[in-house]
């Protein structure tokens, strides 16, 4: 279950005022088929793995090594930034 509060902070917009604290909260339980939800899970593993083979391919074929430029770029960003 989830509880979801809202808080009016009227003291900070008008002296004096009280502020408030609303549930808005659905308080209904959510209904789910846990066998779809494990098929639909396996699917997306099974397509993050096609995903992570096609960018390795695409980085081998570069002509540099992509993961070291990151790196020395975020070492410029970190350098120049702080």
């Amino acid at each position: 279950m989830l509880i979801i509060t809202e808080k009016h902070l009227r003291s900070k917009a008008l002296v004096g005022q009280q502020d408030e604290s609303i549930d808005i909260s659905n308080i209904s339980e959510e209904v789910f088929d846990v066998g779809k939800l494990i098929s639909i899970w396996q699917k997306l593993l099974v397509e993050k793995e096609k995903l992570e083979k096609a960018i390795n391919k695409a980085k081998t074929g570069m002509e540099f090594n992509l993961d070291v430029a990151v790196d020395i770029n975020k070492c410029r960003h970190n350098f120049f930034h702080s």
